[in-house]
């Protein structure tokens, strides 16, 4: 996982030391602690969330994504809700 002072990680790379993904991923948090559930049309399999199983899945995927945290689990994008009402 990203550290938050890492300095090999450049501006080119998705980085904690950025000022805006700290925003992000503090509201990311608030939202997980809060147990706020995320609308969404994709529906995502996630093989396993380990610790963080209450956390809604497009939820845990932004903070998988955000941290760089590779999950103890896959996660798939196994369909698009929109595409399959058509």
């Amino acid at each position: 996982m990203r550290s938050l002072n890492d300095k090999n990680i450049t501006e080119k790379y998705l980085s904690l030391n950025n000022p805006k993904m700290q925003q992000l991923y503090k509201y990311l948090e608030q939202m997980a602690d809060n147990n706020i559930r995320l609308l969404s049309f994709l529906k995502l399999d996630i093989t396993s969330k380990g610790k963080d199983d209450k956390i809604c899945d497009l939820l845990y995927a932004l903070l998988v994504y955000v941290t760089g945290y590779s999950a103890e689990g896959e996660i798939k994008i196994s369909l698009n809700l929109e595409e399959d009402q058509a």
